[in-house]
Order: C-alpha cells, then sequence, then structure tokens
C-alpha cells in the first residue's frame, strides 16, 4: 500500500482539508467525485492511451480494466478495437455510472452493469 501525506505550506494547519480533498480521486464519491472523475479522465487521457497501444489486442481478446474510473480507457479500446470484449470495475458507484455514461452506445449493444441492476 502506497502512504501519500500532505503538506500546505501556504495554509499552516490545513491538511485535514487536502487529505480530505485528495481522497475524492481515491474513491470518489457524490459531487466532488465527480469532478475528480473528470479531472481524472483529462489527466490520464494518454496515459491511457499509452497503456492500450501496449497491449497488442487481437479480435475476440478480453480485457478486465480494474479500476476502470470514468472509463477513457474503454472508450479508447472500443474505438480502436471494436472486436475486443471489455469488463470495466471500479469501487465507486460515481466512476461506473460515468464510465457507463461515456460508453452508453457500447453498454447499449450488449454490456450490462451490476451496478445498474
Amino acid at each position: 500500500m502506497i502512504e501519500v501525506t500532505f503538506t500546505c505550506a501556504l495554509l499552516p494547519g490545513k491538511e485535514r482539508l487536502w487529505e480530505r480533498f485528495f481522497s475524492y480521486f481515491a474513491h470518489p464519491r457524490g459531487f466532488l467525485g465527480r469532478i475528480a472523475g473528470y479531472l481524472m479522465s483529462i489527466t490520464n487521457r494518454d496515459l491511457n492511451e499509452w497503456v492500450v497501444s501496449l497491449l497488442d489486442l487481437q479480435p475476440g481478446d478480453k480485457v478486465l480494466e480494474i479500476g476502470c474510473g470514468p472509463g477513457v480507457a474503454i472508450t479508447y479500446i472500443i474505438q480502436q478495437h471494436p472486436d475486443v470484449i471489455v469488463l470495466g470495475i471500479d469501487l465507486s458507484p460515481e466512476m461506473v455510472r460515468e464510465a457507463m455514461r461515456r460508453n452508453a452506445q457500447a453498454v447499449s449493444c450488449g454490456a450490462r452493469s451490476p451496478a445498474a441492476s
């Protein structure tokens, strides 16, 4: 497990506030969680595309993305490899909903979410 400590030189004594803010990136929830998901979708886009490019996916392959967040990598896989089966899971119901929204067309083609059931 990785432990991260936050300090704030500009606002002494406000470390708890920053810890709480950054906790929304570890387990997005509620309104701030949706904002965290949006920020992650922007900041992680290039990294997700690079990782997917390393997979050498072939038609019929199956991909499980653990911690799929807002579903950016899933979108990229679907766009680049339409014959690949993709499953994303995340601890955050907010992120599962966002990933399903982002990939609504693929979801409507046969995928379903236990969270949506």
